[in-house]
């Protein structure tokens, strides 16, 4: 049980750790002196109460409460890397006949994942499926192919990105995505070949 006080919500706005028509979570418990409330009003500020399994006090105290604006520009900054990522998985400038065509339609289901993981993390609800996990190994007619190397490494950055990305914005991400991103980069950095990269991997 923790009492909030105004000065308390003060420099929380003073630290940009709140903002004017936000939310601040509080536990079941918390007591809210009456000039905190007053404040809170005239600053537009909602209180809703969250489960101690749901925020910690630690995060409560660090006023990690954004605004819906705010969270919209974050979903937004994830959503554009998980585009740019579905859009490299073209491979532009490889031929039809440099990958089996069981490879290119292996690739176009990740691709069609992604939108989906994309819109899921727009909206904010739950992806709950991932694409067929059949292990299908990628290989292009000519393995060493600079150009196949050049952009199997650029979707690798483009992962670790998502990755870090992700792992930054847990407040506001559900867990569940969380983990389902993370199976699905395991399975699709084990079929493109990439393990040699994964020692740089970002733990969700």
């Amino acid at each position: 049980m923790s009492v909030i006080t105004e000065e308390a919500i003060r420099q929380k706005l003073r630290k940009k750790q709140l903002v004017v028509g936000s939310t601040l979570y509080f536990l079941q418990g918390d007591i809210f002196t009456p000039s905190a409330k007053s404040y809170l009003r005239e600053h537009q500020i909602k209180l809703e109460e969250q489960k101690q399994t749901l925020i910690s006090k630690n995060r409560l105290l660090e006023g990690s409460q954004v605004s819906d604006q705010e969270t919209k520009a974050q979903l937004a900054e994830v959503a554009n890397r998980i585009l740019h990522l579905h859009n490299q998985l073209f491979f532009p400038q490889l031929a039809n006949q440099d990958l089996a065509s069981q490879g290119w339609l292996y690739l176009e289901q990740q691709q069609h994942w992604l939108l989906t993981f994309r819109k899921s993390i727009l909206t904010q609800q739950i992806q709950t499926l991932l694409p067929k996990k059949e292990e299908q190994q990628i290989v292009p007619t000519q393995i060493f192919s600079r150009i196949w190397n050049y952009y199997c490494y650029e979707c690798y950055q483009s992962i670790e990105e998502i990755s870090l990305l992700l792992s930054k914005k847990k407040e506001i991400i559900s867990p569940k995505n969380l983990e389902l991103f993370k199976e699905w980069k395991t399975l699709f950095i084990k079929n493109l070949r990439l393990e040699s990269l994964a020692g740089l991997e970002v733990e969700l």
